[in-house]
């Protein structure tokens, strides 16, 4: 479509590719105003025909009651613009600012229908209407901006790409339009600044405070309804109060926050005594766990119809009683639902691994720190030298791809995983030496800092509310991801003391096969035989004497890539590092000679993608832990929901032996990484004797997955990256 008049002197006239105007229907009940319209759009001369389209009218509206014709359509921007150096259709700086306000000329609905609400889709239609872009900290906002009821969420293109998302849109757009037929819905708390002396005579009450950066308490806030709360400056009395209270403590991030700070903990974490929201709202939603969106503000605003109250903070005492508040109200909220999910009995279970979590953050882990200023050093050294001996800047996508293609090197693009497949299958010896430059690109302070260095010790992060699985991560720093390289750095805390850790053998492989029903490999394999070799033979045809390591590699790459739904196409990069014809064609009959060798695994996963295509996307492990699948397609929502069970068991199991570890001797891990526990020992009879006990606790069967037993492999050592396995594996 041809511009109108009114788009001379704007900047993207000449350069912005056609005109989309916006798409009314009679009697909206909801206005919708994206971003900037894509190919599609300009070439129907409609908003939101295109894939994001697609979802937005199929996946997103449809399941809140909202058609195309309940709706009037638009965008931010009314044409496509060129690319910006992020690599959006989207202007940036003065232009951006320009060509937003040109477009407002084309906004009728700004004076039309203002009783039907608006809903803001994507970052920039927020910045133009909301004066803010982060959509993760605002969405399901509901504001009245110009006399609109408006609120915010994500577009649909982010939905599609990160299919969690959709059921936080689908709640955000009902909640908006509750909050258009009931204002009242967004009424505020009232709060009391002065101490409610009734607070802790009830059976609950939530708890918040406000700290400084020393860690002294400033604020102490309660509620004990949704409606009412109580805030007041900081006083003895309150934190005795708080810590003589019977009933039952709730609070958001409160053990890993609140109770760290109060340097107290109570005796039991059974639900009746402390609710921590965060946690039961990982248990209830581990979906958004790895969206960031587990906030106190995120999850108020998905449940119902709410204010931002979140960036109001001028008046501490009013911020901190609104908090309680709205905490009372999500308490209310996942009460309900992990009722109806059943899944109360997991509370105190992920609330006492919460309180070790912080028990390890507090106790740390030691680093030798003569070791990180000498790979410090030679790294500088290496890399220099590793730079200089390049026929290119390797730090340098543009040169990069020119020497290739002067080389006649087909390279998608510079990314580790590209460079790293594509040396594997050209056979260029630069491109190998690339592949390791980029590998251990990241400077040592990723991970270990000058702080770390100085002192000799990290306190990292653990959380239990991390991941989507049920599995620990830890930040500042990972240690879920040390590269192998550096684990040396990791050391006892004095010379006295040893590291011991026991490292789960195959357990994902092992619960997968349970779950799936694959009895006869679970029994092979507890004769001791190594299921890979296990594996291989069956698919070769040969017996475990006759398997060569490229057929245990073969098998093992297969299995890892086959269990959880890859396709022939991925495992063909795995093992060949390319899509060619022949390399698919091997991948594809080594999966065929897999599926004939462990039936079962096929039979599941067809089970599982019947049960999904169905429309029933919700799951339930061994230990009851229960999580909704949401994915683009059959094949995906497949890949999800079996790595989900697989994995989610390992992990209950993992922390389960951690906690009856902790239990049984008091010992704690100073890290959990994936499926290894790691402890400190004393070094003799001592030592020994903790071993034993630990491994008293290991060797018990798990009830949850018919009384199997899993094997760990047990290894000691005086760092953490030269470990000695054990004479009892």
């Amino acid at each position: 479509m041809v511009k109108p008049a009114g788009c001379k002197g704007c900047p993207l006239e000449h350069i912005g590719k056609g005109f989309v105007p916006d798409e009314q229907h009679a009697n909206p009940r909801l206005i919708i105003q994206g971003e900037a319209p894509g190919t599609d759009e300009v070439d129907a001369g409609q908003p939101f025909v295109g894939k994001a389209g697609w979802w937005l009218w199929k996946n997103i509206l449809e399941q809140a009651g909202v058609t195309r014709d309940d709706c009037y359509i638009g965008n931010t921007l009314r044409c496509l613009p060129p690319v910006n150096k992020a690599g959006e259709f989207y202007p940036v700086g003065s232009t951006k600012v320009v060509a937003e306000q040109h477009c407002r000329q084309y906004d009728r609905h700004t004076k039309e229908a203002s009783n039907v609400p608006l809903m803001l889709f994507g970052a920039h239609a927020m910045s133009v209407r909301l004066g803010t872009d982060r959509v993760s900290q605002w969405h399901g906002h509901i504001a009245s901006v110009d006399g609109r009821v408006t609120g915010c969420t994500y577009h649909p293109a982010a939905v599609m790409r990160q299919p969690n998302l959709l059921p936080v849109v689908i709640s955000d757009i009902t909640n908006l339009l509750t909050a258009t037929s009931d204002v009242e819905v967004l009424q505020r708390p009232v709060v009391y600044k002065t101490a409610d002396r009734d607070a802790f005579s009830g059976r609950e009450c939530v708890i918040d405070f406000e700290w400084n950066p020393d860690r002294t308490i400033t604020v102490i806030g309660t509620a004990t309804s949704g409606n009412v709360a109580h805030s007041v400056y900081a006083n003895n009395r309150g934190l005795e109060a708080i810590q003589g209270y019977k009933g039952t403590l709730i609070g958001h991030n409160l053990i890993d926050a609140d109770f760290d700070v109060m340097n107290w903990f109570p005796e039991s974490f059974a639900p009746e005594r402390v609710f921590d929201t965060k946690v039961v709202a990982h248990i209830v939603h581990a979906h958004l766990a790895e969206l960031g969106l587990l906030s106190l503000g995120s999850l108020t605003r998905m449940y119902a119809p709410t204010e931002n109250w979140k960036e109001d903070k001028e008046d501490a005492l009013e911020y901190n009683g609104r908090d309680c508040a709205y905490n009372y109200r999500l308490y209310q909220h996942l009460c309900a639902d992990i009722a109806s999910t059943n899944q109360r009995h997991l509370i105190e279970k992920q609330q006492r691994l919460a309180v070790l979590a912080v028990h390890m953050r507090r106790h740390g882990v030691a680093v030798d720190s003569a070791a990180i200023r000498a790979f410090e050093a030679n790294w500088k050294a290496n890399r220099e030298a590793l730079k200089a001996a390049f026929p290119f800047n390797p730090n340098s996508p543009k040169q990069i791809l020119k020497w290739a293609e002067a080389e006649g090197i087909a390279l998608k693009d510079t990314t580790f995983d590209s460079i790293a497949a594509t040396a594997k299958r050209s056979g260029s010896e630069v491109l190998s030496k690339l592949a390791s430059y980029k590998d251990e690109g990241k400077p040592i302070t990723t991970w270990f800092d000058a702080e770390a260095a100085e002192r000799g010790i990290i306190h990292p992060t653990f959380s239990v509310t991390g991941t989507s699985v049920a599995r620990f991560s830890s930040s500042e720093p990972n240690c879920q991801n040390i590269p192998p390289y550096l684990r040396h750095i990791i050391i006892p805390r004095s010379k006295e003391l040893e590291l011991v850790s026991f490292d789960f053998s195959n357990i994902e492989n092992r619960t997968a096969a349970y779950i799936a029903g694959d009895m006869e490999a679970l029994e092979l394999w507890s004769t001791g035989v190594d299921p890979y070799i296990a594996t291989a033979a069956l698919m070769n045809g040969c017996t475990y004497a006759q398997v060569t390591p490229e057929q245990r590699a073969e098998a093992k790459t297969t299995e890892l890539a086959t269990l959880y739904g890859e396709t022939e196409y991925n495992l063909a990069v795995r093992l060949f590092g390319n899509r060619r014809r022949d390399a698919v064609d091997k991948a594809r009959s080594l999966q065929y000679a897999y599926f004939a060798a462990r039936p079962r695994i096929r039979q599941w996963q067809q089970a599982i993608t019947r049960q999904m295509d169905s429309g029933n996307i919700t799951l339930r492990n061994p230990f009851g832990r229960v999580r909704y699948i949401y994915a683009q397609d059959s094949h995906n929502r497949m890949k999800r929901a079996c790595h989900y069970l697989g994995c989610s068991t390992a992990a209950d199991i993992v922390n389960q032996r951690a906690l009856d570890i902790h239990a049984h001797t008091n010992a704690m891990p100073i890290l959990i990484v994936h499926d290894e526990l790691v402890y400190e020992q004393e070094k003799g009879a001592a030592g020994e004797k903790l071993t034993r006990q630990i491994r008293e606790v290991l060797d018990e069967t798990v009830k949850e997955v018919g009384d199997l037993q899993f094997p760990y492999k047990q290894k000691t050592g005086n760092n953490y990256g030269t470990m000695i396995k054990s004479m009892h594996d």
